[in-house]
């Protein structure tokens, strides 16, 4: 009689062939082995499904997608093919730590009733330099019933998670409709059915890259709406508040192009960078990203971090005389603002025209996930 494996890997890729070796090595590296790995390419058209089938391992299948689908619906289509018992999602630019699966199959064995084993998980740039360790850190990650505060924020990252198949299909898998939030659905179902472990420690490193700025924060905020409204938890009132903070950002993106007038700054041949390469810069290039800006360079003061590089920008150290500003553009995106525009005033720049505050673009005024959720809703799921 045959018996399943404990794990079926699911990568899903689309023209990953950048990062997708260092997916693999990281699973194959792997100190419990009961696993299977299922490669879905979905229409590449790039040498991800050859760098694949070289692997030539006896647990791994890879399957071409008849046709492109949306990255929710390749999921489940790929969890149809899986044997294993319980899934776990790895995408072609993430990478695990050796002792991710053993940690769960240690978990499982020892909780029957939890259907869902998640961890913490790093930051890491296009260059697998750390940006950031355990990023949850500052929010405490949820175990046991955790529907409620799922529905605030959605703290759980699916390259971090392994859920029962059984489960998955009993909740009918990921919407195939959705194509930001499609994770987040997916693990709110599964909470109404199952419980959840939380491992604190960071056990997975997800990728920052130019390539994955790219969701539509809209359509994200649009998303939230429908899957709030399915979980029956939006009167009247709380979605015109919705529906409100919906206009006011795709508001703020025609005020941003149209008044404050950045985007002909940008396209006037001026090279940009940021100043900062923090929590601020982070969002910062996120939203410049959105924009369709390129980022030119990074500069910060900390002599540790030149010479390295933030999410694939190369960082220096800040420029000392007006004409090494010449042709530049600076966001500064960095809590120094106050010292760094009095530095850069000094030098013969002037504010808006040479340079600006990450505020200015309105960034800290734009809803972010837990104010979005967290100060809304206040129902209790029955």
């Amino acid at each position: 009689m045959h018996i399943p494996p404990l794990f079926s890997v699911i990568i899903n890729c689309h023209n990953g062939e950048e990062f997708l070796q260092e997916a693999f090595d990281s699973i194959w590296s792997q100190t419990f082995q009961d696993y299977e790995v299922i490669y879905w390419d979905n229409q590449s058209t790039d040498k991800s499904y050859q760098i694949a089938y070289s692997q030539k391992k006896s647990n791994l299948r890879c399957i071409k997608s008849e046709k492109f689908t949306s990255l929710g619906e390749a999921r489940n289509q790929a969890v149809e093919k899986a044997k294993g018992v319980w899934i776990c999602f790895l995408d072609s630019d993430d990478i695990w730590k050796p002792e991710k699966l053993k940690i769960q199959a240690d978990i499982i064995a020892n909780n029957p009733d939890y259907g869902i084993i998640y961890s913490n998980f790093d930051h890491i740039d296009q260059n697998s330099n750390l940006i950031k360790s355990n990023c949850m850190e500052n929010s405490e990650l949820h175990g046991g019933e955790i529907l409620n505060k799922l529905l605030k924020n959605n703290f759980i990252g699916i390259l971090t998670a392994a859920v029962r198949k059984k489960d998955f299909l009993d909740v009918g898998g990921i919407h195939s409709s959705l194509s930001v939030r499609e994770d987040h659905y997916l693990f709110l179902k599964l909470a109404k059915i199952t419980k959840a472990y939380a491992v604190q420690k960071s056990e997975c490193q997800y990728r920052m890259h130019s390539k994955n700025y790219s969701k539509d924060r809209f359509k994200s905020y649009k998303e939230a709406i429908l899957i709030n409204r399915e979980f029956n938890l939006i009167c009247k009132r709380k979605a015109f508040y919705l529906n409100l903070k919906l206009y006011l950002y795709k508001f703020r993106y025609r005020f941003f192009s149209s008044n404050l007038n950045i985007r002909k700054k940008f396209n006037n041949g001026k090279q940009i960078y940021i100043w900062g390469t923090g929590a601020f810069a982070m969002e910062t290039l996120r939203f410049l990203s959105e924009m369709g800006i390129i980022i030119k360079g990074a500069f910060d003061n900390n002599k540790k971090k030149q010479k390295t590089q933030f999410n694939g920008v190369d960082i220096t150290a800040p420029p000392t005389h007006r004409e090494e500003f010449r042709n530049k553009f600076i966001v500064i995106a960095t809590s120094f603002f106050p010292d760094i525009k009095k530095q850069l005033l000094t030098i013969g720049l002037k504010d808006k025209r040479d340079f600006c505050n990450f505020e200015y673009l309105d960034l800290n005024q734009l809803p972010n996930e837990k104010t979005f959720f967290g100060n809304i809703y206040t129902d209790t799921v029955k």
